[in-house]
């Protein structure tokens, strides 16, 4: 049953930050979109949110996931308030790096 063997690719603590595109790991499957009476607890699963990559591991298929933490926002709670989601499993292309310009120079 379990016969693979799971080999693991650990960049050396990477933590590094980075942007999650929610669209991409969660779809909208109902069109329209319907939005609940209740918003109590009902998350938005949309846009980007800034998140921690932690490490990278590789598929049996080849592919690479990243492992990132990152919080996904309420609909009706403050947006830096959310559903704490810690080293999850995420696919390479949903993962960016988050950049602010380059390093100043002494003037």
């Amino acid at each position: 049953m379990f016969e693979r063997e799971l080999r693991v690719w650990i960049g050396g603590g990477v933590r590094r930050e980075v942007w999650v595109k929610l669209e991409f790991l969660y779809r909208q499957r109902n069109f329209p979109p319907r939005r609940p009476a209740d918003t109590r607890m009902v998350v938005d699963a949309s846009g980007e949110v800034a998140g921690v990559l932690h490490r990278w591991v590789r598929q049996g298929t080849g592919e690479w996931l990243a492992v990132v933490s990152f919080s996904v926002p309420y609909l009706d709670r403050n947006p830096s308030v959310g559903l704490e989601l810690v080293e999850q499993l995420v696919p390479s292309e949903a993962v960016r790096p988050r950049k602010y310009g380059g390093p100043r120079r002494a003037r």
